[in-house]
């Protein structure tokens, strides 16, 4: 984990939402099962059909962030904003092969898009990175 301030990591605050997450669906879970009673089961599954609804929000919002800021830190640590955008630019071009694949294949691309952002996203905000340009010296 990196806590130089110049980094601006996210790795900490990512933690703590995944957590906290985690803790509020573990937690009525418990107190169902040390305290079994029809009040606790109604509350326990209320909370468990928010928790697993909630499931690709929070996915989606901490898994998106590290891919970005992994992108923010190779354009800024790295490369240019500019090389690394053209190099998404080809890769995204060669497309992918268009054979009827398996359930399986589909659950894997639909995990795929629910972590990561799409390479237009990423092409984006590597853009806007470099407008902003934000350079970092390295001090060894």
């Amino acid at each position: 984990m990196d806590f130089r301030r110049e980094s601006k990591s996210k790795n900490l605050r990512n933690l703590l939402v995944e957590s906290f997450w985690f803790g509020f669906g573990v937690v009525p879970f418990l107190c169902f099962v040390s305290s079994p009673s029809l009040a606790w089961m109604v509350v326990f599954a209320a909370v468990a059909v928010t928790w697993a609804l909630s499931l690709p929000v929070v996915v989606r919002r901490v898994e998106f962030r590290i891919e970005l800021e992994a992108d923010r830190n190779a354009g800024i640590y790295l490369v240019a904003p500019q090389q690394l955008a053209d190099a998404l630019v080809r890769i995204s071009s060669i497309g992918m092969p268009s054979k009827i694949v398996g359930f399986t294949a589909k659950m894997a691309f639909l995990a795929g898009r629910l972590t990561h952002p799409t390479f237009k996203e990423r092409v984006r905000f590597l853009q806007a990175l470099q407008f902003t340009d934000k350079s970092v010296s390295i001090q060894i």
